[in-house]
């Protein structure tokens, strides 16, 4: 089945939305509710109307990434599944899939037969095999040979190398992204090491300057008030992913890139639900966790327009500028049945591609880590600079490939790992603040 184009996507989406608000409209217009029928099929629109968002949005920053890999690639002269020299194509060191490269190595060595394509990457690399040995010499210039050691591999360990394939960081980081949407709207930054790093604090947004009179002596100095936020270093792993041998031998599945995703969205969701909800002690610190009361709604189950206005302006006014809101899907359901007082809806879907929606004319970051539930003393709202709200990440992404270790199941696992901390920078104004349900 074709896939669908960014365009497509946007005009099915745009029409949905169209298609909802009618019925809205109508229940609206006969000054009634809607019937049973009629929230079936609204809530029915709007699911397929937040998954064509998501998707959109992924297939956005996908492309981002994928452009941005290609660059950094190109830069290096080298492709993720391509093994030469761009400047040194002669006869012999002409680029190769690596894939089909390794996998007629392997094939070879063990015994078994080898497709066209992997005995033409053989030959182009001018293979010797010498019964179940193969020598293969990856260019004809010995520092390239070095210079794709480097970038193909992560290490050696003591039971064999850890061999990578490229692919798998960019994978990584496009699944990550998805999974773990604070990660999109926060202040992200990357150290080298993961020791204790401070980040100072200061707030003088009580003191003022004085007028004096003629001859008149300045008063007693006043300090602003001064702290620290201190960052640690989590760590984080995917758990293993075991994949038999006989797959690894299938040269017709895109493993490298698949193994990626999965590993990917396994870390991302573990940092979203950190990112979301830590506890700021044994765990990063979440973002609501971190967040500061803005409003507490009037009602325990509901969420009114009102609500929404005043936990905007709970907001000061200095971090408003670059406010936007934050929430459970299932609770921008019930956003979008809110009106202001003209009768329109504060709910806006986004005309552009892989842009956020809209409420109230900010952008709004759908994050399901957050409650889905209104219910009384639930916090299920956020406002705020999103910015302030920064994730510490440490070196990169490290990934292991398990060779020996499960070698009597005839399998090999698959590994990553990560180091981060988040906390809100929070001088004492509160830059983020939250909704919270009436008690019941």
């Amino acid at each position: 089945m074709p896939t669908m184009t960014m365009k497509e996507l946007q005009e099915k989406r745009n029409n949905l939305i169209a298609e909802s608000r009618k019925i809205l409209d109508k229940a609206d217009s006969e000054k009634r509710v809607m019937d049973s029928a009629e929230k079936a099929q609204w809530d029915k629109m709007n699911a397929e109307i937040s998954e064509l968002g998501a998707h959109m949005r992924r297939m956005n920053r996908q492309k981002k990434n994928e452009a941005r890999t290609k660059e950094l690639l190109e830069n290096n002269d080298l492709g993720p599944s391509q093994v030469g020299n761009r400047n040194n194509r002669k006869p012999g060191n002409e680029p190769v899939n690596f894939n089909d490269l390794v996998s007629g190595w392997v094939r070879m060595a063990t015994g078994r037969r080898i497709t066209n394509a992997q005995k033409k990457a053989l030959q182009n690399r001018s293979a010797k095999i010498n019964g179940r040995e193969a020598y293969i010499p990856l260019h004809k210039n010995f520092n390239e040979v070095k210079r794709a050691v480097n970038v193909l591999t992560t290490g050696t360990g003591s039971s064999g190398g850890y061999t990578i394939p490229e692919g798998f960081i960019a994978a990584l980081e496009v699944a990550m992204l998805t999974f773990d949407p604070v990660s999109a709207v926060a202040d992200v930054w990357r150290t080298s090491a993961g020791n204790p790093t401070p980040w100072p604090t200061g707030s003088d947004t009580a003191n003022s300057g004085e007028q004096l009179g003629e001859s008149t002596s300045f008063g007693a100095s006043v300090d602003p008030t001064m702290g620290v936020v201190l960052f640690g270093a989590y760590k984080f792993s995917s758990k293993p992913i075991m994949v038999p041998y006989e797959l690894l031998e299938d040269t017709g599945v895109n493993l490298t890139q698949q193994l990626g995703t999965w590993l990917g969205e396994r870390l991302g969701r573990i940092k979203a639900l950190r990112n979301t909800l830590g506890n700021g002690t044994t765990q990063p610190q979440g973002i609501v966790t971190g967040s500061v009361l803005g409003h507490t709604a009037a009602d325990d189950v509901t969420i009114s327009f009102d609500d929404v206005i005043r936990l905007e302006h709970s907001v000061p006014r200095a971090y408003r500028m670059n406010a936007g809101y934050m929430c459970n899907d299932a609770v921008s359901l019930a956003l979008r049945l809110l009106k202001d007082s003209q009768g329109r809806y504060l709910w806006q879907a986004s005309a552009n591609a892989g842009m956020p929606d809209l409420l109230n004319n900010r952008p709004l970051t759908i994050n399901d880590n957050m409650t889905g539930t209104i219910a009384a003393s639930a916090k299920t709202m956020l406002c705020g600079d999103f910015s302030k709200f920064k994730i510490r990440e440490v070196g990169t992404i490290r990934l292991k490939r398990l060779q020996e270790r499960y070698a009597e199941l005839d399998q090999e696992a698959f590994i990553g790992f990560e180091r981060m901390d988040s906390k809100v920078l929070d001088a004492g104004a509160g830059p983020i603040r939250h909704l919270i349900q009436a008690a019941s």
